[in-house]
């Protein structure tokens, strides 16, 4: 299961973040008091509380999976994007993804039309205490790249080079 979780408390939210990492599931992070009601989150929590209460709203969560399972599914231009199965689609062929590769291209998606930096990827995918360098992105990205060209996917992505 992939959980947004906002608290504008980092490491705070790093904690909890990898205590569910533990608990195997895919965490997101957003800062600063952004709405997490209004970036997809389904539930929210107050603090102060529980681990274990924590978990168990999870859990209680998950069990409504039915009627959440559409939100798994993104698609743009010919492409389809399972955040569930970490797979890539056309109407005839799908290709596996990894999770950072999933993540990436849901980042993409989801501001698409828009201009994302190497480094909101890198706090977003990876978080704030990884010490990841631009070209990892960069070999991410033509790995994604390589599976949408073998999907023939009609949309690509480009990259814009500040000077």
């Amino acid at each position: 299961m992939r959980i947004l979780m906002v608290e504008d408390e980092k490491y705070l939210a790093e904690a909890i973040q990898w205590i569910l990492k533990k608990h195997h599931y895919i965490v997101d992070l957003a800062f600063e008091g952004e709405s997490g009601l209004d970036n997809g989150a389904d539930d929210y929590l107050t603090k102060p509380f529980e681990t274990e209460e924590l978990l168990a709203r999870i859990r209680a969560l998950s069990r409504r999976k039915p009627e959440l399972k559409h939100h798994s599914l993104l698609t743009y231009g010919n492409i389809s994007l399972n955040r569930e199965t970490l797979t890539l689609a056309n109407e005839h062929e799908e290709v596996k993804l990894t999770i950072k590769e999933s993540q990436i291209l849901e980042m993409l998606i989801n501001h698409q039309e828009k201009i994302v930096s190497k480094e909101s990827i890198i706090v977003k995918v990876w978080g704030y205490e990884e010490e990841v360098e631009d070209n990892q992105v960069e070999v991410y990205i033509s790995l994604i790249r390589k599976k949408l060209k073998q999907l023939q996917a009609n949309s690509m992505i480009k990259t814009q080079r500040t000077n």
